[in-house]
């Protein structure tokens, strides 16, 4: 009788560290999906993608379905964001698709992703990838720049405490891209690795961004993941707490 007591006690505990471990997966983001700024000679002007919803079975997507106009203060165009949709997934992941098109005057953009957060995980693997496709849209060429070191034009970040900033995973996609003339497009890509990779210590939140300069009239598609898989230290860290947690309330 005792022993079947035991078993049942053992069962509940991995039962309900289970479900502690489950819960603990939730994730959160800060107040924009997509933070976008775009400046030239025409000025500068910058919109923020929001998506009220919760995340669904640990999954958030958000779609834009129609352009929208980054204009300067006095309503003049600088560029136009032509399509997005951005995927979070709270184990976690982030992934991002757009295509933004050039004024009047050759633009500078930076489109940052959300501060995705969630629990701490230990010394977890992690992979990026991202690319861009630039067109040709009046016939005289088209050439886009990274902004970031090296003319790279896409970073993925860890642990910031805003979008856009902390320790740096990768900086990908070699620039100049160029489309020598001719309504042409040109695509690059790069991921971080074969495969992935660890990134040693603790590590609680992520984002990523494009900064890239694209020339007048002429349109940027881009699109990016960024992944982070948790290790089995983190597993059984994340056990040992919900144990932990069970000890205290018996």
């Amino acid at each position: 009788m005792k022993a079947n007591m035991n078993r049942g006690l053992a069962a509940g505990i991995a039962a309900a560290t289970l479900a502690l471990v489950a819960g603990s997966a939730s994730a959160g983001i800060s107040s924009s999906i997509v933070h976008i700024e775009a400046t030239s000679a025409l000025g500068t002007g910058s919109i923020d993608i929001i998506n009220n919803s919760d995340f669904n079975n640990g999954i958030l997507f958000t779609n834009l379905t129609e352009s929208v106009d980054i204009t300067n203060d006095n309503g003049d165009v600088i560029a136009t964001l032509v399509g997005l949709n951005v995927l979070l997934i709270a184990d976690p992941v982030v992934n991002m698709n757009f295509a933004v098109f050039a004024g009047a005057a050759d633009t500078h953009f930076t489109l940052t992703s959300t501060l995705l957060s969630f629990p701490g995980m230990l010394d977890p693997d992690a992979r990026a990838s991202a690319s861009v496709s630039v067109t040709d849209s009046n016939g005289d060429g088209a050439v886009a720049t990274g902004g970031y070191a090296g003319g790279k034009v896409f970073r993925s970040f860890y642990n910031g405490a805003v979008a856009g900033a902390g320790t740096v995973f990768s900086s990908l996609v070699d620039s100049p891209v160029a489309v020598p003339d001719g309504f042409g497009s040109e695509k690059a890509s790069e991921e971080s690795g074969p495969g992935f990779e660890v990134i040693p210590g603790l590590v609680d939140s992520m984002s990523t961004e494009f900064d890239f300069t694209v020339s007048a009239f002429d349109q940027l598609a881009g699109t990016s993941t960024f992944v982070i898989v948790p290790t089995p230290a983190s597993v059984a860290l994340a056990s040992i707490g919900g144990l932990a947690m069970l000890r205290r309330k018996r």
